[in-house]
């Protein structure tokens, strides 16, 4: 087996060989030398001790690569680095890899994630095989060909301790140094993410709020027909849902969450309800929220003499998400105030989002209006904002107070002063406010539909108001000036009487 043979390309190059005699007692021509002109490669086949065994080729001491010998105990490489004289060796390879450093997690940290990703920065060696993943002392991972790998299995709550081994051609390995990783768990030893509810989708062009949300035929008000499209808006950790015709989901199941579907409505007209609960894939439920349609051909908008009795509570401006919304362009479709003519908004298609078209469907019926809703709080142009005044409007047809006067009462049975609390005091604001001249607040606490049960500054300003209007106090030096005594009682009540 000491035998060397070489073949030179191109052909016409020259090198020279010479052999060290000193290092036959390998068995084997264990080093030599090669002197090369020009630029060539020199083929080798070198005949060493034992078959199928990793031998390592160094030039002046630099490791070329690891090659294993065949079943005749032959190596065979080709060498095209740079000449002039250069000494091989060749030797049994029992070298161990370069060491190399882990990278993340990194030591001492902690996650939540029981199969966490784990990185590392490459062994410098050229003859490197493959890298194996250790976890507290036991394989989770062999023949990695990269430097990153996720564990493979999940791993326990608590503390690990994990390394990475590089390993060669010829089977040689070195460790890396050791790192230390927590896995955060809640109570019962399920991660954190097990005890987290659903969480809301970001906001977008059809959702602006970022809020839960289902919708029925794209937020339409009417169908005719039973299938219907569902739209969901849900976070990314929701990953199933439940959809039921009842509040308490009877016989709902639970199925992957996707962003829509087709829904067969329960037979019979009239007014359907979806409710929708979604979960994260640990079974946490978030609220339920739910949409509304109408089956069948009946419009849900009756169509009103002149302004049709409303009920409206709440202040709503450009942003506002809710049912009033969908009930405010109802009545302005109605009053040829439409919000659109065709598509979201347009008769027969209002939704529950206050956008930039009821905005400007609402100015018009404020300009229109103006006298009733406007002049009384100090306003020349339309603002677009469905406040106290525009509600009062519509919910009577006049600035008359939110609260009915039938359901206010003009008896008060004690006397009122700063300070003092109770449903009398509230009585008290509402009446006040139905005159412009004795009004709280125009906007606010204490304004107009925003009434308290507190007998605060304001309403003591307002009493004074009302008590020099009518004569009850001759000026502000009165005992009796800001305080509801009997003689204010007294007129509050022939006045709100009549």
């Amino acid at each position: 087996t000491s035998t060397i043979a070489l073949q030179i390309i191109p052909s016409n190059g020259t090198t020279t060989l010479s052999f060290d005699s000193s290092n036959l007692s390998t068995g084997y021509i264990a080093q030599w030398t090669l002197t090369a002109t020009g630029s060539v490669q020199v083929a080798h086949i070198v005949g060493v001790s034992s078959a199928n065994t990793w031998y390592a080729i160094k030039t002046d001491g630099t490791l070329v690569n690891s090659y294993q010998s065949s079943a005749g105990g032959e190596i065979s490489f080709t060498y095209d680095g740079s000449w002039s004289s250069k000494v091989f060796t060749i030797e049994e390879d029992t070298t161990a890899p370069t060491s190399f450093s882990l990278t993340s997690p990194v030591n001492d940290s902690s996650t939540t994630n029981t199969q966490p990703t784990f990185s590392w920065n490459a062994s410098s060696d050229s003859d490197v095989s493959h890298y194996q993943l250790y976890i507290d002392g036991s394989l989770d991972t062999n023949n990695i060909s990269g430097t990153s790998t996720t564990s493979a299995n999940a791993l326990s709550c608590g503390d690990h301790a994990w390394y990475v081994r590089v390993v060669d051609n010829a089977g040689n390995g070195t460790n890396s140094s050791a790192f230390n990783l927590t896995i955060n768990c809640g109570g019962g030893g399920l991660p954190i993410a097990a005890y987290l509810v659903p969480i809301p989708p970001a906001p977008s062009a059809s959702n602006p709020l970022g809020e839960f949300k289902v919708l029925i035929n794209d937020d339409t008000a009417v169908t005719n027909n039973r299938i219907i499209t569902l739209k969901f808006f849900a976070g990314d950790n929701t990953k199933r849902m439940a959809i039921s015709e009842s509040p308490d989901f009877k016989n709902a199941i639970q199925e992957a969450y996707s962003e829509a579907k087709e829904w067969n409505l329960s037979e019979g007209e009239g007014k359907k309800t979806i409710y929708v609960k979604f979960f994260t894939e640990f079974g946490i439920p978030s609220e339920i929220i739910s949409d509304e349609i109408v089956l069948g051909s009946v419009s849900i908008t009756p169509t009103p003499s002149v302004f049709p009795t409303a009920d409206f509570t709440k202040n709503l401006d450009l942003g506002s998400q809710n049912a009033d919304v969908k009930t405010l362009q109802q009545y302005l479709n109605v009053n040829d105030f439409k919000v659109a003519e065709s598509g979201p908004g347009s008769p027969g298609n209002e939704t529950k989002y206050f956008g930039l078209l009821t905005k400007a469907a609402l100015i018009k019926f404020q300009d229109a209006y103006a006298d009733k809703i406007l002049t009384p709080v100090g306003l020349i142009n339309g603002t677009g904002y469905f406040g106290p005044s525009t509600r009062a409007f519509i919910n009577y047809g006049s600035l008359t107070p939110i609260v009915k006067e039938k359901e206010l009462s003009v008896i008060f049975t004690r006397g009122l002063d700063i300070g003092m609390r109770g449903d009398d005091i509230r009585q008290l604001q509402q009446l006040l406010n139905t005159d412009p001249d004795t009004r709280l607040s125009d906007s606010g606490v204490g304004s107009l539909g925003n009434e308290t049960n507190y007998f605060g500054p304001l309403t003591q300003k307002a009493v004074q108001k009302f008590q020099m209007k009518y004569g009850v106090v001759i000026d502000e030096s009165d005992p009796g000036y800001g305080y509801v005594g009997p003689k204010t009682r007294a007129k509050l009540s022939e006045i709100f009487s009549r």
